[in-house]
């Protein structure tokens, strides 16, 4: 079984917190022999219900457009 790493960010320390997905991302793609898809994402509270169905979309369709992973 393999286990996805994960990290919690919080306060006003974007800098930081950025290159830590970058040191992070950097390793994945080290370990799986290719640069991971990355999308980021900027909060705006005007447009939070398109935002959370965007949201939604890429995490619920990944295998079919691509940017999904494969089970053995």
């Amino acid at each position: 079984m393999t286990v996805s790493p994960l990290a919690w960010f919080w306060g006003d320390d974007e800098l930081s917190a950025a290159r830590a997905v970058d040191r992070l991302a950097a390793a994945l793609a080290t370990e799986t022999g290719g640069p991971l898809e990355r999308w980021e994402l900027g909060g705006n509270l005007e447009q939070a219900a398109t935002q959370v169905a965007q949201i939604n979309e890429r995490v619920a369709t990944p295998v079919m457009f691509g940017g999904g992973m494969t089970t053995e």
